[in-house]
């Protein structure tokens, strides 16, 4: 602490001062800032002399005997993310593990003042481990920050003093009518307040059903780092898949201005962007993009925040008019948004559901966004201010920014399908491939508890329930059920899926699960995991499976079908898919398809659908499949060999078809949740535990009753919530899942939970939009 702040020649041997500041490692040296991992203590200094600038990089990283540590990055010097090319750290026996390196620049040669790069561990067996999180960010500017203090341990480190952070808000109002229910508008950008380009961690814009489709945000930046900031507007689909806007990356200058006052910008999503224009010039900033109305026809955009809003011309004669007491109440208009608000929080209605509809010019409308019920059809709400309050508090409190890991998806095909990744081969017989199946069907339909009460399994942690609702969700909702006049309005009228997915691979080896995704189709498929040892002769069982789903959902996605029950449909595409597919592996399969409010699906093997159903006391569940099994974990498959391991199997041998499927028919309507996975849920999951976790999904035909359908729980992040669930007791070796028990009452001891792929598709029922 007393010792005087390091130089450039000296710090490249000796780290700079690090400072613990809200959990994150800060530090601050010199003409720079730099975020850092709070996992790993390193960092990169910058120091100008005349045209050239020197980076200074440490790292301190304990590495196996003979590996290198090297920095990564956009510069042609730091191997342009080749980690071959990469700079070089070193380090001396008596400086270990501290790695540490330099690099001389001429300042013309930067493109930009922000330097993005990465460490890296290069293995002696030549093997490269990248630090997890985002890019790291090196910055320049031309004035000086304060030196900071000697180094020290980031534990003993006291706070920094005189560094004052240099900050400037900024303010986006965008216009995106591309997303879908479920979708999030992000900006993404090089500045670690935007991402640091990791869409993961970017900026997420708000709207509503009455700003829709404007988009807002704001967040400051450090001005320090970098006096234009580099950005993009990102979709994130309701299915984890991200949409870039085309072109090049956005610029704004964040000299413009005072430099106390906040700068909006205005852009269109794939369109034209606005010059950054003071917040102050911009008074009217937050309603200027107000949505549009239609020349001479209303439109009933929906409710939100317990209000009614209807978009129509200020001189129409608008009228919200209950049924029940036949009061009428005229909305107030608002210019900016050009609609007609009422605010049914202060009209003193009573707590309950509520029968209403609109008359604009004298003629009786609807809400699109309402339920809606009765003849003659009216539109339902659900007031409830406490609710109303309770379900905005939780998302203030607990946003849903969904920084978890997403699958990779294979842009290759026209449906969302998982791809194919690494394996690890394992010794098994060739009599007959299996994989390690499931014993869903062991799980009694009544939630039931484990038998030792003594091994009752650990909570699940925070991240499984991250972006759901807490445990009083489920309380608040107690004895509220879809009212059966609007289940009785729906019967017959076409519904659709909501649907996103969630898949997780094992710890070691490939992953070999598959799905694929439509408005009224869904399927899964397991790639049995033993097909590895014949990968010398072409066997593939993830290629294998993807292929089975692309043409299973082409199959149901297309007309040749539609004359057929929904359960002869799904076997039917089953059985295209295994005539069709090109590749050679096994995998189980269940496909499922949605018509009009029947739900037909095919099963083989050991994956599985359930249907969830909300009641009085939450949710539970009405149906499900049960696992088709030759005898324990020896489940049905589908199964094509290589020529070359046909020719060693005796001609009598039969193989499983997708004619052995099991086929099921099931009534659905809105508010129904349908899951379809894998058995790495079913093997590591108690339905008690499942019921747990969907019992904080906010069902969207209850955000519709309640005006809140902005705040419905996306399909795909329950769907993660579950999988995320799965994984956990898959890798708890103590826990007592349900493939634990049936093996046990098979006679064989099979403790802890049992690793592998996981896959969870989650699809809420829903009017189809515009059938009302």
């Amino acid at each position: 602490q007393g010792e005087q702040a390091q130089t450039p020649s000296s710090w490249a041997a000796k780290p700079a001062a690090v400072v613990t500041i809200s959990g994150i490692l800060q530090l601050r040296v010199g003409w720079l800032e730099s975020i850092c991992s709070p996992s790993m203590n390193v960092g990169c200094r910058a120091a100008s002399s005349g045209n050239r600038v020197d980076l200074y990089f440490a790292a301190e990283l304990e590495t196996p005997f003979g590996s290198e540590v090297r920095a990564v990055g956009a510069l042609s010097d730091l191997g342009d993310w080749r980690p071959e090319d990469g700079l070089s750290l070193q380090t001396e026996a008596g400086s270990y593990p501290w790695w540490t390196g330099t690099l001389s620049l001429l300042s013309d040669t930067l493109r930009t003042r922000q330097v993005e790069f990465k460490f890296v561990i290069v293995k002696p067996d030549g093997m490269v481990d990248w630090e997890e999180g985002p890019n790291r960010l090196v910055g320049f500017s031309n004035d000086s920050l304060p030196a900071l203090q000697p180094p020290v341990r980031p534990q003993c480190a006291p706070p920094c003093q005189g560094t004052k952070k240099c900050g400037r808000e900024l303010f986006w109002d965008a216009i995106c009518d591309s997303t879908g229910i479920g979708d999030i508008l992000l900006v993404v950008g090089a500045a670690p307040e935007l991402g640091a380009w990791d869409a993961e961690t970017a900026l997420h814009l708000e709207t509503t059903p009455r700003n829709f489709p404007r988009w807002t945000g704001s967040i400051c930046l450090d001005v320090s780092l970098s006096l234009v900031v580099e950005w993009k507007l990102v979709i994130k689909r309701s299915d984890g898949t991200y949409e870039w806007e085309s072109g090049d990356n956005r610029c704004t200058n964040l000299l413009r201005g005072a430099a106390d006052e906040g700068l909006v910008t205005t852009v269109h999503f794939g369109g034209k962007c606005d010059a950054p224009v003071p917040r102050g010039e911009m008074a009217d900033w937050g309603s200027r993009l107000s949505v549009p109305d239609e020349s001479g026809v209303s439109r009933v955009a929906g409710a939100a925040q317990q209000s009614i809003l209807v978009h129509a011309d200020a001189n129409a004669d608008v009228e919200v008019v209950f049924e029940a007491t036949c009061s009428r109440y005229r909305p107030a208009y608002n210019p900016s948004e050009r609609a007609w608000c009422l605010c049914l929080t202060e009209l003193g209605l009573a707590q309950g559901m509520h029968a209403f509809h609109l008359l604009v010019n004298g003629e009786r409308i609807l809400s699109d966004l309402h339920p809606v019920a009765g003849k003659p059809e009216h539109n339902l709400v659900f007031v409830d201010n406490d609710f109303w309050s309770y379900t905005h508090g939780c998302k203030k409190a607990h946003p849903r920014q969904w920084k978890r890991q997403t699958r990779t998806l294979d842009d290759s095909t026209r449906r969302h399908h998982t791809a194919p990744g690494g394996f690890s081969p394992k010794k098994l017989g060739i009599v007959r491939p299996m994989s390690t199946s499931s014993t869903a069907s062991t799980c009694s339909c009544s939630s039931e508890k484990d038998d030792n009460q003594d091994l009752a399994p650990k909570p699940f942690s925070a991240e499984v329930f991250s972006g759901l609702y807490d445990e009083d969700l489920r309380l608040r909702l107690t004895g509220v059920v879809p009212p059966a006049s609007v289940l009785q309005a729906q019967r017959g009228r076409p519904l659709q899926m909501w649907s996103g997915a969630s898949r997780l691979q094992k710890p070691c080896g490939r992953c070999e699960d598959a799905y694929f995704l439509a408005d009224r189709a869904l399927g899964v498929a397991d790639g049995v995991g033993s097909m590895a040892q014949f990968a010398k002769y072409g066997a593939d069982a993830a290629a294998y499976a993807m292929e089975l789903m692309e043409l299973a959902g082409d199959a149901l996605t297309g007309n040749e079908l539609c004359d057929q029950p929904v359960d002869i449909r799904a076997e039917a595409a089953l059985i295209f898919a295994e005539r069709n597919v090109q590749s050679y592996g096994a995998s189980t399969v269940t496909a499922l398809v949605l018509d009009a409010d029947m739900v037909g699906a095919a099963n083989l093997g050991d994956s599985g659908f359930m249907l969830l159903r909300k009641g009085e006391q939450g949710m539970s569940i009405v149906a499900r499949s049960e696992e088709k099994q030759h005898h324990w974990n020896c489940p049905y498959q589908l199964c094509r060999l290589p020529p070359a391991l046909q020719r060693r199997i005796q001609g009598n041998t039969r193989f499983d078809s997708a004619a052995d499927c099991d086929r099921y028919t099931v009534q659905v309507q809105p508010g129904d949740l349908l899951l379809v996975f894998t058995d790495g849920l079913s093997d590591n999951i108690h339905e008690h535990e499942l019921l747990q976790i969907v019992d904080r999904a906010l069902p969207p035909l209850f955000g519709e009753l309640a005006g809140l359908v902005d705040l419905a729980t996306p399909p795909a992040v329950l769907a993660e919530s579950l999988a995320r669930a799965a994984q956990e007791r898959s890798l708890d070796e103590k826990a007592m899942v349900p493939f634990a028990k049936a093996s046990k009452a098979k006679g064989m001891d099979c403790p802890g939970g049992k690793p592998d792929d996981i896959t969870v598709v989650a699809a809420w029922i829903m009017p189809e939009v515009g059938s009302s």
